[in-house]
């Protein structure tokens, strides 16, 4: 199983650090009133609809537990969002 795994961790290791994106404003799951409706929700079913656009979706639908990440600005104008680069020995 390890020699599965660091071979899969070899097959991609290049690719990891990549930045993916940028936000300007800070991305959370923090309710705004009684509306179920989060920021990193919204943000991320408009990013499924940019991606399937050329299939004709209409709709999509994000689940507010499948995204753990936050992107939280802080101090900072700009916030790069990257594909995590730590592998697990």
């Amino acid at each position: 199983m390890i020699r599965i795994s660091h071979a899969s961790w070899d097959a991609i290791q290049e690719e990891m650090g990549e930045v993916l994106g940028y936000v300007t404003v800070s991305v959370t799951k923090k309710q705004r009133g009684d509306s179920p409706s989060t920021i990193i929700g919204n943000w991320f079913t408009s990013l499924e609809l940019r991606a399937t656009e050329k299939y004709g979706t209409v709709a999509a639908f994000y689940n507010s537990g499948g995204i753990r990440a936050q992107f939280k600005l802080g101090q900072k104008s700009i916030f790069q969002i990257r594909i995590p680069c730590t592998a697990s020995a």
